[in-house]
């Protein structure tokens, strides 16, 4: 119920306060954490959402610190001077995210500048690492929810600058061929199955 979802959001927050203190010393293992705290509160709220208790004022207040605490700590994040494959990737992820979270709170601009950044920086890993699918897939990702960023950017304003449509469905086309290349190469992986046709919805 909302006493469940508060705590879990409660643990979430805390989880992530810690995390922000002691980044520097352990980067990888703390953006993990950071990820899995905001990616089960957010799923706890959508659940919450389903059940009609999403809306309650202490759900919302909740569930935007939280927010606003991720957003922080993947802000400083990304401002590292990747020196690795590893903390290359885990800076683009980190600007993909808050793509994510900037998407979530309505805020378009903020969630194009970032998608639009995740977008370079796994372009440059894929030239670096042709062979990694992973980032193939990141790459798809981003250039969807941009694609979905610009497409309800738009519908908010109703056909009024700076609204783009067709630079909407270009997202959409970039990551539908990313998506079909990585499902061509393993036909039989759902999750490339699942994001295909969750692109073409």
């Amino acid at each position: 119920g909302v006493a469940g979802a508060m705590a879990l959001l409660a643990a979430a927050s805390l989880v992530l306060a810690f995390v922000a203190v002691r980044e520097k010393d352990r980067a990888e293992t703390n953006l993990q954490l950071a990820k899995k705290a905001v990616d089960e509160s957010l799923s706890s709220a959508g659940r919450q959402q389903a059940q009609g208790t999403a809306d309650l004022p202490e759900m919302v207040e909740f569930r935007q610190g939280l927010l606003d605490k991720a957003a922080s700590f993947y802000a400083d994040f990304t401002k590292q001077a990747p020196n690795s494959e590893v903390l290359r990737s885990e800076v683009a992820a980190a600007h993909s995210r808050l793509g994510d979270i900037n998407y979530v709170q309505e805020k378009h601009e903020a969630a194009v500048r970032e998608y639009t950044e995740a977008i370079a920086q796994f372009e440059g890993l894929i030239r670096d690492y042709p062979g990694n699918r992973e980032y193939r897939q990141a790459l798809a990702n981003a250039h969807n929810f941009l694609g979905e960023t610009l497409r309800t950017w738009c519908e908010e304003l109703q056909g009024a600058t700076p609204c783009n449509l067709s630079a909407a469905e270009k997202q959409y086309d970039e990551a539908l061929a990313l998506q079909q290349k990585l499902l061509d190469q393993d036909p039989a992986n759902s999750l490339y199955q699942q994001e295909l046709a969750r692109t073409y919805y």
